[in-house]
């Protein structure tokens, strides 16, 4: 069986998406990626302690619906476009990609990176 995913999307999961998707577990189904590349999780899924969980598009969908009541996927010939907006219809992320489940999870980080960042207190500068 092939795996499914891009090698961005993958890039994508070891870098600014391994803080995330390395706390995402493992179910019966899942992809791993580890150092040998992708493998099919087994029944029950036991992953090494360097594999990350490769999010497949219904679960980014599901985790991007957790964030957002709004979630536009559209496609084109080769791009995939992925809008999110809150219960007031304000844009939270506007991302294109050349596979789905790469723009999903750059719009879910970009969402988090956002909220992160507003939770952040300022302390004003004296000078």
């Amino acid at each position: 069986m092939a795996e499914p995913f891009a090698e961005s999307y993958l890039r994508l999961c070891r870098r600014q998406g391994r803080s995330f998707v390395s706390q995402l577990p493992a179910r019966p189904g899942d992809w791993l990626l580890g150092a040998e590349g992708p493998r099919l999780a087994g029944d029950p899924p036991a992953p090494a302690a360097d594999e990350l969980v490769l999010p497949d598009v219904e679960r980014l969908l599901h985790l991007l619906r957790a964030e957002a009541p709004v979630v536009v996927l559209d496609v084109q010939q080769d791009d995939f476009g992925v809008t999110v907006f809150d219960e007031h219809g304000r844009s939270l992320a506007n991302v294109v990609s050349r596979n789905a489940p790469e723009a999903l999870l750059r719009a879910l980080l970009f969402i988090r990176s956002e909220r992160a960042a507003q939770s952040i207190p300022l302390t004003p500068v004296s000078g």
